[in-house]
């Protein structure tokens, strides 16, 4: 850390404990806030908690007081009637007072309409299931189709029994307006539901009013006790005191007043903000000046100091802090000037000895790096490469970082270490040469010739060593020894062929045909030949093999007169020469007794792939001299078709003689093993 940085952290802390107590004291502020607002919270629902008692407690007496007419005891429906009416006209806001008998739930008496029935009504089964005073909940009148809120009680007779549930039902108007006479303060709200959570009355928003409770009030209708809570509700997250339903003093009725948090805290807060503004700007103002006072008494001397330092650092020594501060920074800059003129003196002479010495390595360097073969140099106690050119970095394809890491065990992969120590004991100057293999970075293989020689540089002995890459000329070398090879073996194939051909041909012919057939079948065998050798004995395509063939037979009507379809297929040079000889008879007995002996005719052949990884070769005559079944006496030319196919393409021939022209059908082993000529069984007649 700088020594800036360290003044301002120092001013920092300094100003950081008023300003974390500012912070705490308006924090401490805001939870006051908070608290008073609860505590208004908390008041607001205990005058409301109290009113809606008022009004329980009125009708509780009320139901006591009509509970005591002897019309109501004596069930006397006239005078029943005719009383609550007139207790109804004094106490407005119950919009209906009725008595229901027991258990029927019918109404006889009542200061609206007498008749209904309501056994079904929950403030009706309450009080006769408690024997006493219920706060019901609200629902719609149905003798005045009014929101109601009803209270009951059980009427009971000189035998102790129930003969009567006496109700009062409270106009929720009459109540609203009643709760709007004592106003709230700004920001306060006020709602009153029943048991259910039924809103009765809700100040100011009063389109709560029939509704359930919000989302926000509606977990604390069943809470156990009175209590606080921030609640969102009636547009506002509110501060909210509550009353739950099932509690006394106004059991049956949930009360809730919430105050507006963010209105409230709204002022509060904003003081609380200028406050910490202050002691901010106070703050800033502090560091401030420290900081201008740090850089015009301590950054900038030291700054040039560091300024100087740096330049020596990077060799400049001529570099001067300048500084006649009589402070301690001065008097530590003037002994750092002294220091500085000292190393540059030495500096001088010692530049002078490293030139001299530049030059020769220098030379050295040239030299070896334009060397073009690749260059090493090991150390021949750890056997590290200690020196190379680039050339023997893309040799093997390793970067120089990589180069520098390895030893010369890494990359030789025929010679134990053992052996290069061998090489680089101390001996007479010499220089020796071996063959080796290098490994690659990619892990290839690379034959390589190594010239070693110890050299002595710098005072240490080394072991140079020149290598030149006979990779491509060992493999060379090699595809030329197999190929002559390969050639050897087939030019004895095709002699020991024609040594069989010469032998097998029928004796009855005359001298000139035998010969024509000869040499026809020589020349089929030379042009597979010199096919194979166009593409260096790997093989022959079967479609250029059926191309020449056929070329002298077809001529310029080739398209019209031959079809040939198949997939690609590359025949080895054992499968192509005998099969040319095949096509070869084939094609003549075409010409002299088949399709290809007349100008109507045409011949299509076609090959696919079997499964077995074999070929089948249909060769198929159309438009010749009609056929009438197969010749009587088997001919040279089929026999010579039958014997190759089976001795040398080990493989299979048939001859199906159709009326339409002969069809051959091939099926040839793709994978046949390798072996040499034999043409057994000689013939005695041309077919």
């Amino acid at each position: 850390m700088s020594l800036l940085a360290r003044l301002l952290v120092l001013v920092l802390l300094t100003a950081l404990p008023p300003l974390a107590l500012q912070v705490w004291r308006e924090a401490d502020a805001d939870r006051e806030h908070r608290a008073g607002l609860a505590a208004t919270a908390r008041d607001l629902t205990l005058r409301a908690t109290v009113e809606q008692e008022r009004m329980i407690d009125g009708a509780r007496q009320l139901l006591g007081a009509i509970v005591s007419l002897r019309s109501v005891r004596a069930r006397d429906v006239g005078p029943c009637s005719v009383s609550l009416r007139q207790i109804a006209a004094e106490f407005s806001a119950y919009a209906v007072i009725s008595a229901a008998s027991v258990p029927d739930g019918e109404v006889f008496c009542s200061s609206g309409r007498p008749g209904n029935r309501v056994a079904d009504r929950y403030w009706y089964r309450s009080a006769l299931e408690r024997g006493g005073f219920t706060v019901g909940e609200q629902v719609e009148s149905r003798e005045t189709g009014r929101r109601v809120l009803h209270f009951s009680r059980p009427a009971v007779g000189l035998n102790g029994e129930v003969t009567a549930i006496l109700d009062a039902a409270l106009d929720l108007d009459q109540m609203a307006a009643t709760l709007q006479q004592a106003p709230l303060p700004p920001g306060a709200a006020l709602l009153v539901a029943d048991r259910k959570g039924n809103v009765l009355a809700a100040l100011p928003d009063r389109a709560l009013v029939g509704r359930p409770l919000p989302e926000g009030l509606a977990p604390l209708l069943k809470d156990d006790a009175p209590g606080m809570a921030e609640a969102h509700w009636a547009g506002a997250l509110r501060i909210t005191g509550h009353q739950p339903a099932n509690r006394a003093p106004a059991e049956g009725i949930f009360v809730a007043v919430g105050i507006d948090r963010d209105a409230a805290l709204t002022e509060a807060r904003r003081r609380a903000r200028v406050a910490l503004l202050g002691s901010g700007l106070a703050a800033l103002a502090a560091l401030g000046l420290a900081l201008w006072f740090a850089v015009r008494f301590i950054r900038r001397p030291v700054a040039r100091l560091t300024a100087a330092a740096a330049r020596w650092e990077a060799g400049d020594l001529s570099a001067r802090a300048g500084l006649a501060d009589p402070s301690e920074l001065g008097r530590l800059a003037t002994a750092c000037d002294a220091m500085a003129a000292a190393g540059q003196a030495r500096e001088a002479e010692l530049r002078r000895g490293i030139a001299r010495s530049e030059a020769a390595e220098a030379r050295f360097r040239a030299l070896f790096d334009a060397a073009p073969i690749a260059v090493m140099l090991v150390d021949p106690k750890t056997l590290v490469l200690v020196a190379f050119n680039d050339l023997a970095c893309e040799t093997l394809g390793f970067g120089r970082e990589e180069f520098a890491r390895l030893r010369l065990p890494d990359i030789d992969v025929v010679h134990p270490e053992a052996a290069f120590r061998l090489l680089a004991a101390p001996r007479l100057p010499g220089r020796g040469t071996l063959e080796t293999r290098f490994r690659t970075r990619e892990g290839t293989l690379r034959d390589m010739l190594v010239t070693f020689e110890q050299v002595e540089l710098g005072g240490q002995r080394l072991l140079y060593a020149a290598s030149i890459d006979v990779t491509e000329r060992r493999a060379a070398e090699a595809r030329e020894r197999l190929l002559l090879r390969e050639v050897d073996h087939r030019a004895r194939n095709a002699l020991a062929v024609v040594r069989a051909l010469v032998q097998l041909s029928p004796r009855d012919q005359p001298p000139a045909e035998s010969a024509r057939n000869l040499d026809g079948r020589i020349a089929a065998m030379a042009r597979a030949h010199a096919l194979l050798a166009a593409e260096r004995w790997q093989g022959a395509s079967l479609d250029g093999l059926l191309a020449q063939e056929l070329e002298a037979y077809v001529g310029a009507e080739s398209a019209a007169r031959l079809q040939i379809s198949g997939p690609p297929v590359l025949l080895r040079a054992e499968i192509a020469q005998p099969l040319s000889l095949v096509l070869h008879e084939l094609a003549t007995n075409a010409a002299k007794y088949g399709a290809l002996s007349r100008e109507a005719g045409w011949l299509r052949v076609d090959w696919a792939f079997r499964g077995n990884g074999g070929l089948q070769l249909r060769w198929s005559e159309r438009g010749g001299p009609a056929l009438e079944g197969a010749p009587p006496r088997r001919g040279f030319g089929s026999k010579l078709v039958e014997r190759v196919t089976r001795a040398q393409l080990h493989g299979t021939v048939a001859f199906d003689w159709g009326v339409d022209g002969l069809e051959v059908l091939l099926d040839i082993p793709l994978n046949a093993p390798r072996g040499t000529a034999r043409m057994p069984e000689p013939a005695t007649a041309e077919g």
